[in-house]
């Protein structure tokens, strides 16, 4: 699989205070510009040990991930200093927009449906992303529910199912780990301390922790989700499918408005593979 190699010194005016769209663990992400591409981008430069290696992970999951809808674009990536170039997708997060007063019911019922359904897609091809957060969804037009494109971002965790992107727990202190996973309670504490490996029920467990942190903007239909986000919280072999998610999100969004066309249970429209 090739990648095309960019230069980022000439993008380097542009790395900026202002054009900064996010700081994180594993690196900072700016607005760039290039005359030859007409859409937004994105550089993530990234800055942990073993970065370069980082990098080609990062660029090979946006690369392997590039038939489905909902997933950044890459466009090339840069080996000195180690940066990843994607296509943008807005500057508001699904944790911003969960801020903005009042939210729309209706349009964030569409926005977890619409993620379920990428969450589904790269499920159903044997990966699983592992850092799902309202950090990591980004969200543009949303002023109508028709309109709002919700966008996945973040591959840096994706993995294989079946693999311990924190490491076993036999090789880890577990007691340190738990300590840790108190101040990320989003990922799933088997997973996270070593325990259990990569599966479709771990990346369920961050979605529904997301979910869970959202039914307080959800007054007419929290009691139709909170059920499903138990589950989801529960027992691994408890815990709902993403396809199963998207139906119960689907009729508590018809609960919330009267029928909507462009919207159905099984609907891929916004999150297909190309």
């Amino acid at each position: 699989m090739g990648f095309k190699l960019v230069d980022v010194k000439p993008l380097e005016t542009q790395l900026t205070f202002y054009n900064l769209l996010g700081e994180g663990g594993y690196g900072d992400v700016y607005s760039v510009t290039l005359e030859d591409v007409p859409y937004p981008l994105c550089l993530k430069l990234i800055r942990v040990i073993c970065a370069l290696d980082s990098t080609v992970h990062e660029a090979t999951a946006l690369a392997i991930m590039r038939h489905i809808r909902g997933v950044p674009r890459l466009v090339g990536i840069c080996l000195d200093p180690p940066a990843v170039l994607m296509s943008m997708h807005g500057r508001v997060t699904l944790t911003k927009f969960c801020k903005v007063k009042p939210v729309d019911e209706y349009v964030l019922l569409r926005i977890f449906h619409t993620l379920s359904g990428i969450l589904a897609l790269i499920n159903r091809w044997g990966f699983s992303h592992n850092d799902i957060k309202a950090s990591n969804v980004t969200i543009e037009n949303y002023s109508e529910a028709s309109t709002t494109v919700t966008t996945l971002i973040d591959l840096g965790l994706l993995s294989n199912h079946e693999v311990y992107p924190f490491g076993k727990a036999s090789d880890l202190n577990s007691r340190e780990l738990e300590i840790q996973h108190a101040k990320k309670p989003w990922y799933d504490p088997d997973l996270f301390c070593g325990r259990k490996p990569t599966s479709t029920g771990t990346d369920m467990y961050s979605f529904g922790y997301m979910l869970r942190s959202a039914l307080k903007l959800l007054p007419k239909t929290s009691s139709r989700l909170r059920g499903m986000t138990y589950r989801a919280l529960g027992p691994l072999k408890d815990r709902p499918s993403f396809l199963e998610a998207r139906r119960v999100i689907y009729n508590a969004a018809m609960r919330c408005k009267a029928w909507d066309s462009d919207l159905s249970p099984d609907d891929f429209s916004h999150t297909n593979e190309e």
